[in-house]
């Protein structure tokens, strides 16, 4: 009896070598002959496996047994698959696939300027490295570029703001910051802790019931360069305007996601009189070139940059991302940034070529859903 059961397992060993070597000459075979179906046809690889009816199964119980097994062999496969698909894609027989996402299917701009790689790869040309070194209210190479941005550029009502002498002197922006009428108390202290540190020269005047005219007009007669209205609902900032003086132009946007200084955790601490380095990312079309130039308009422009202040706008999907850092020195070859604060997300809703008026203003752009081209795919500023 002995010698039998000996027998009989060294039979089943070899019953089960053999099962595992077919098995694996099953897969190879499988796998060969999907590949031949990949070389034939590479559209037929993508095709998703079909999942079967199992209704024919009365007893509920089994028929979840059976469906789960069919899942987890299905995902088998798949992971198969997706090995496959790889290797075939090193040899050159499948294409790349591209992930699908906003930038890739986005409308393309006609406005925007891809003349050069230097223009492609920075964003607002002349600003995006830095809007505080000395040049010319035209950044160098946006000369023989694109003739339109270059002429907009040098005669709009911004030039005489971003223009640096060649002496490195220029004019220092003044900004006077206010909010909506009846402003709540909550609005106030979010403004003169959140938004007026951001400029060296802002000062918090209250709006005393005065309308826009009025403020703008008091406003250039005591020398400010631009004034910044902050609105809120429900005791929440959301709305943000930003007006050039003495005449324009002006912007509306959205203000969300705001997340106080406070609240951001390691955050540092910058003097607020020192003059940050500006970077604004992706302002690319002759709107973004608009709205990149209002920005760097609040700043001053210093050529001999020593702060470690660094503010950025990154434009994505039309939304404009505004963080603070400041340089943090860890070694002599070694820097990183810190985060200062604070956070808050912009959405252009409209810009007019003069002072902001609701009711008679001229709208160079305002955001509009029944615009014909206005559909989701279409980027304004890239």
């Amino acid at each position: 009896m002995k010698v039998k059961s000996a027998r009989r397992s060294r039979g089943s060993k070899k019953n089960k070598a053999k099962s595992k070597v077919n098995k694996k000459a099953a897969e190879a075979a499988a796998a060969a002959a999907l590949k031949a179906a990949a070389i034939e046809d590479p559209s037929s690889f993508a095709v998703r496996l079909p999942t079967p009816s199992f209704s024919h199964i009365r007893n509920k119980e089994r028929r979840a047994d059976a469906l789960q097994s069919f899942r987890a062999e299905r995902a088998k496969e798949t992971r198969k698959r997706k090995k496959l698909a790889s290797e075939l894609v090193e040899e050159g027989v499948l294409p790349k696939r591209e992930p699908v996402t906003q930038e890739s299917t986005a409308v393309p701009n006609a406005t925007a300027l891809r003349d050069t790689h230097k223009a492609r790869r920075r964003g607002l040309e002349g600003l995006q490295t830095s809007a505080l070194a000395p040049s010319s209210a035209v950044p160098e190479h946006v000369h023989g570029t694109d003739g339109e941005v270059a002429a907009d550029m040098a005669t709009d009502k911004l030039a005489d703001a971003l223009t640096v002498a060649e002496d490195g002197t220029s004019r220092s922006p003044k900004i006077w910051v206010t909010t909506q009428k009846h402003a709540p108390p909550q609005l106030i202290e979010a403004v003169t802790k959140e938004i007026v540190p951001l400029f060296p020269c802002a000062k918090y005047v209250p709006r005393r019931g005065a309308d826009i005219g009025a403020i703008c007009e008091e406003a250039t007669s005591l020398g400010y360069s631009d004034v910044l209205m902050v609105t809120s609902t429900n005791k929440r900032i959301d709305s943000l305007y930003l007006m050039h003086l003495p005449a324009g132009p002006s912007a509306f946007f959205n203000l969300t996601s705001l997340m106080p200084a406070a609240k951001i955790q390691g955050k540092g601490k910058v003097k607020r009189r020192v003059a940050p380095e500006l970077i604004l990312n992706n302002f690319s079309s002759r709107l973004g070139h608009s709205l990149g130039r209002m920005f760097a308009a609040l700043w001053p422009r210093q050529p001999d940059y020593k702060s470690r202040r660094v503010i950025t706008l990154h434009n994505q999907r039309d939304f404009i991302f505004f963080r603070q850092h400041r340089y943090v020195f860890d070694a002599v070859d070694e820097a990183r940034l810190q985060e200062i604060g604070p956070r808050f997300t912009l959405k252009l809703r409209a810009l007019q070529t003069g002072l902001w008026d609701s009711k008679n203003g001229q709208y160079e752009w305002r955001a509009k859903s029944d615009v014909v081209d206005a559909s989701a795919r279409t980027k304004w500023f890239n």
